[in-house]
């Protein structure tokens, strides 16, 4: 009975593991463009989306986050930001590589409402382009932050 037990935690556990977003940050993951975390939205209908629970471990830490266009149409970008304090000054930014040549300018997300909350909304990414999505803080406190990614398909 009690390695019944054992095995079933462990099978709980390994299941969190596996099926859950992250809620602790890894220094060195995602925290350059040239490493940015892949994103994969997940369907809901006819959009795409993806919720993630993370926190930044330092002044200096920075988040990015990418997704490529592989649909073979344009897909509408929602990118929203809130923080589960009201202490850090978290900053959304996100910049598109529409060739490996050509590239967007870094736009930041004006603050929205209580707790720091932000968006990007209704970007047009093109096929074969990617987005990339950049947290960090203008103001540093060790608080947790929730960043949901959307894309739609306006008819």
């Amino acid at each position: 009975m009690k390695f019944k037990k054992i095995v079933s935690t462990f099978f709980v556990f390994a299941f969190v593991l596996v099926f859950s977003q992250s809620a602790f940050a890894l220094t060195g993951v995602g925290d350059t463009q040239e490493n940015a975390i892949s994103l994969f939205p997940a369907p809901s209908g006819d959009d795409l989306f993806q919720d993630i629970d993370l926190y930044l471990d330092s002044s200096e830490d920075k988040d990015w986050f990418k997704w490529t266009n592989t649909t073979g149409e344009n897909k509408f970008l929602g990118a929203y930001l809130s923080s589960k304090g009201r202490e850090c000054n978290f900053r959304l930014g996100m910049t598109i590589k529409y060739t490996p040549t050509r590239n967007s300018n870094m736009v930041y997300a004006d603050y929205i409402g209580p707790g720091n909350a932000q968006m990007i909304d209704n970007i047009i990414i093109p096929p074969w382009a990617t987005v990339y999505i950049k947290i960090d803080s203008t103001k540093f406190v060790p608080e947790q932050y929730v960043f949901y990614f959307r894309l739609y398909q306006y008819k």
